[in-house]
């Protein structure tokens, strides 16, 4: 078992995604910048009102966006691996100090198959949304190991749909359970879409997003 300070937030962070964070508790600032000095990772857990979710992801601080006078900071953060709190303890500086089991997949073989399917819908919502850019994805050029995770974090999921991805040790569990979510959503993208391209341009579709006159 490891240790890990705690930095709970309404937030879910997966393995390989970033994070922008404002710290401004004196604890948590306090966690950040021993974070930094001993270059040493800290965890994130979901904490809603009344629940604090024991899976979580430990990241690494990426980059220093900005520090204020009064000791605030807005840093960006990456997420290194999963892991589930055993118990907790109060360290020094008054955060919460988890004792972690770091979780692994069960040893499977991806099915090419759902994988595909997630990448073309996920693509289809690339190409839909206008307002951000989403970069496509290449099923023959991907570079991450667990690609569930980057379609996770721009597939629109709530928070509790990310921490059931998050808690889910199968990629393909992961990848099923996002390509019925994705097949849901893309057909209502494209109706708000079409209705947002509708009010831009006075009543008419205009797919091209401007007239040839």
């Amino acid at each position: 078992m490891d240790k890990l300070g705690l930095f709970p937030i309404g937030a879910v962070l997966f393995p390989g995604a970033e994070l922008p964070i404002h710290v401004f508790e004196p604890r948590y600032r306090k966690l950040i910048v021993q974070s930094v000095q001993d270059a040493t990772p800290f965890g994130i857990n979901q904490i809603s009102s009344d629940k604090f979710y024991e899976i979580g992801c430990s990241v690494q601080v990426a980059k220093i966006l900005h520090t204020y006078e009064d000791g605030k900071i807005d840093l960006v953060v990456r997420g290194l691996r999963r892991y589930v709190v055993r118990d907790i303890i109060e360290s020094d500086d008054s955060y919460w100090v988890g004792v972690v089991d770091y979780l692994e997949d069960v040893p499977e073989l991806v099915d090419v198959l759902i994988l595909t399917k997630c990448i073309s819908l996920y693509n289809e919502i690339a190409t839909t949304i206008t307002s951000i850019d989403i970069p496509k994805l290449d099923p023959d050029s991907l570079i991450t190991p667990v690609p569930s995770y980057h379609i996770a974090q721009k597939a629109g999921l709530n928070h509790k749909d990310k921490q059931t991805i998050l808690e889910m040790r199968s990629e393909n569990k992961r990848l099923h359970f996002l390509y019925n979510h994705l097949k849901e959503i893309v057909p209502l993208l494209k109706e708000a879409e079409y209705l947002n391209q509708i009010i831009k341009n006075d009543g008419y579709y205009n797919p091209e997003r401007f007239f040839n006159l």
